[in-house]
């Protein structure tokens, strides 16, 4: 009786923990609006002086849930129509 030959199979190599090879995931967004407190910050003037422009018309928000939300563009083109000191 013949015995059948033994062949070693080929190393498979581990399966890599696809997890850990690769780099975080990082999602970099430019914020589309600002609570009132972080655009009165990014503008440097007060929250009231906002509300006022807001509430005159100068300034266009828009409302989520009970805070005003503004958008960086028209931030920056309400900032400009203000008079140099």
């Amino acid at each position: 009786m013949k015995r059948a030959a033994v062949v070693a199979a080929p190393a498979v190599p581990a399966s890599p923990n696809i997890l850990s090879e690769r780099p975080p995931l990082q999602i970099v967004m430019e914020p589309i609006g600002l609570p009132l407190l972080q655009a009165s910050a990014v503008v440097g003037c007060p929250t009231f002086t906002l509300r006022e422009a807001i509430k005159a018309g100068r300034l266009k928000a828009k409302v989520c849930g009970r805070q005003f939300i503004i958008t960086p563009d028209e931030l920056r083109r309400w900032f400009d129509t203000l008079v140099a000191a």
